[in-house]
């Protein structure tokens, strides 16, 4: 399987070093998913909205490999959140869509872990029965997922941080 999908820059709020992805768990399917041959790649996207075709998706260059894993177990009660900490931090500089995309080879088949979806608007997802699918079918809803990491902070000199104390102080 492989599923993209973009995250609009402005719901991430700036830069910030991801150390950890989290899906949400739907109360429908099994507790537990696993999950073999499992990769997550996080770079960015130009567009609000995604191609068919995977790879035109990727602003060239940008796209890293996150997670290699021989087996990716997910475990979470409804409605919980399940983390997968990254074998890699990505370093998001806060100018640009997010995009992530999730591969796996095979899935244990006793096992469903569906997540929580949301309605977009635009095509913000793509999904493939395949790895080595190029294209796959665009949807409008989207897994619901959270970013854990590290914001950054904005940089400033020091006297621009004095003039913030002093009444009436701009830069």
């Amino acid at each position: 399987m492989r599923y993209q999908l973009v995250v609009l820059d402005d719901e991430i709020g700036g830069s910030m070093t991801v150390q950890s992805i989290a899906w949400q768990r739907a109360p429908a399917g099994a507790s537990q998913g696993m999950y073999y041959v499992a990769k997550i790649y996080m770079g960015l996207c130009a567009s609000d909205a995604l191609s068919a075709t995977f790879e035109d998706n990727w602003v060239p260059g940008s796209k890293t490999l996150v997670l290699d894993a021989d087996t990716l177990s997910l475990s979470a009660a409804a409605n919980e959140w399940e983390p997968v900490p990254l074998d890699v931090p990505f370093e998001y500089d806060g100018t640009g869509n997010l995009l992530v995309e999730v591969q796996w080879a095979a899935a244990n088949p006793a096992y469903s872990f569906y997540t929580w979806k949301w309605e977009t608007g635009a095509a913000r997802s793509v999904k493939a029965g395949s790895v080595s699918s190029p294209t796959g079918i665009l949807s409008t809803q989207m897994s619901e997922l959270m970013l854990t990491g590290t914001m950054a902070l904005e940089a400033d000199t020091f006297a621009g941080i004095k003039t913030l104390f002093v009444p009436g102080g701009s830069e």
